[in-house]
């Protein structure tokens, strides 16, 4: 019993020491979003938005997937991972030029108007490139790892604030003050990690190493490319529907979602690295993985709570009455951020013993259902039918791991969401659901 209490206890301190972090990250994000919907409204606010949709698919594909195995490798038996961290930059560093290249030249034949703000958000791939966050992650440096991410919100809301003081707010100004503050946190990510990397050579880029990286890294990049469109492909197809106006209140309800599942995506983390440990012990990865579950769905239920009760009434108090029907939004998103506490546990489970072509098959289907979503509730006015299917796409996803998933680790998982789960029904239940219809 003492044992148990000592690893909950260390797991409860680990995910405060990333959570902590990404807390503030959280409310700095908040505070940006305030002042940007003050100075642009809605529509501009809605341009805006797409843009950083843009900036998020563009990101994931220039880091191809190849973060989430060098922080696996890390936690394995006698891995020296330092070895392979010039490797990894340069790697990257090459994927975001093509990426940001790309990305302007098909601004430019199919979106012009995007094309210049576009290729400007995608230089910032070069700079998350060579942060080395990682590296802290690796080395169980939990709190430094969270913190240094702080920077980067930090400079930013300090360039936004100089920009209204000057009055020079324009979406141009904002994309280059945005771009800095990616510079400016890998700058201070190797200031924290104190140490060089080592050398490479362009010979090493195509030897055994850079092509596994690759070659393991793919499969992840598509199940991050999938789970971007969860995320955002919503707001890209309720801008191009119903215009940026609609887009906008979508967007600051979505951002604060995102923006709550700091825990989740702190947990994530760290559960990629511990259950690396018992990759070769069945019966303490799955004990691994269904504690990090339990653990996390009931920091997520206090959240919820508070996103019900706390955040919906105060968005218009915050942003202006204008944004009301964002607050009424957030009570919809509720259900998706819940289930989504689940699905990133189980994925990072699934990339630990190496199935990340199973993983990208699932999120394959989980594709297929948000676009036929999307198209099925585009018949109701009630924007928030496209977050309350988003919910049931998770839950749908969860069902499919269970089938699909070779490993026997998953049973009792819907048990472990049904009592926190039931908390949240209730909740929602007892506030209720606005009825928001598009502009």
């Amino acid at each position: 019993m003492r044992v148990s209490t000592v690893k909950i206890n260390t797991k409860l301190l680990n995910l405060f020491n990333m959570g902590s972090g990404r807390v503030m990250q959280a409310l700095l994000s908040f505070l940006i979003v305030t002042v940007l919907a003050r100075e642009l409204g809605p529509d501009q606010l809605g341009i805006y938005s797409i843009v950083l949709a843009i900036f998020a698919y563009g990101s994931h594909v220039s880091e191809f997937g190849m973060r989430s195995i060098v922080i696996r490798d890390g936690n394995l038996p006698n891995k020296k991972i330092h070895s392979e961290a010039g490797l990894y930059i340069c790697l990257r560093l090459i994927t975001a030029t093509l990426v940001s290249v790309s990305t302007y030249f098909v601004g430019v034949i199919f979106f012009p108007e995007y094309a210049v703000l576009a290729g400007l958000v995608m230089i910032s791939t070069f700079f998350i490139a060579m942060q080395l966050d990682w590296l802290l992650l690796v080395s169980k440096r939990y709190l430094a790892a969270s913190w240094v991410l702080v920077i980067r919100p930090i400079f930013y809301l300090a360039a936004v604030l100089l920009l209204v003081w000057f009055e020079q707010v324009s979406l141009i100004m904002l994309i280059l003050a945005f771009v800095s503050s990616w510079g400016a946190l890998a700058i201070f990510s190797w200031i924290i990690v104190g140490q060089s990397v080592p050398k490479f050579t362009r010979a090493g880029l195509l030897n055994k190493k850079g092509l596994r990286l690759l070659k393991e890294g793919y499969p992840i990049l598509g199940v991050a490319l999938v789970g971007q469109a969860i995320q955002s492909a919503d707001l890209i197809w309720i801008g191009g529907v119903y215009g940026v106006v609609d887009a906008g209140h979508y967007y600051v309800a979505s951002a604060i979602i995102v923006a709550a599942m700091v825990f989740a995506n702190a947990m994530t983390q760290i559960s990629l690295g511990e259950m690396s440990k018992y990759i070769d012990d069945k019966g303490a990865f799955s004990k691994q993985l269904k504690s990090d579950i339990s653990l996390i769905l009931w920091v997520g239920v206090f959240i919820s709570i508070g996103l019900i009760y706390i955040i919906s009434p105060l968005i218009p108090m915050v942003f202006g009455y204008e944004y009301k029907v964002s607050g009424d939004l957030i009570v919809y998103f509720v259900p998706y951020f819940f289930l989504s506490h689940v699905t990133g546990i189980l994925y990072s489970s699934i990339i630990v013993i190496g199935k990340q072509k199973q993983l990208l098959r699932i999120n394959i289907v989980r594709a297929f259902l948000l676009l036929s979503g999307l198209f099925i509730v585009s018949y109701s006015d009630n924007l928030g039918y496209i977050a309350l299917m988003k919910a049931l796409v998770e839950l749908v996803i969860v069902i499919v791991i269970r089938q699909y998933y070779s490993y026997g680790y998953l049973r009792g998982i819907l048990g472990a969401i049904f009592w926190p789960g039931l908390i949240v029904a209730i909740g929602i239940g007892l506030r209720g659901l606005g009825d928001y219809n598009v502009s």
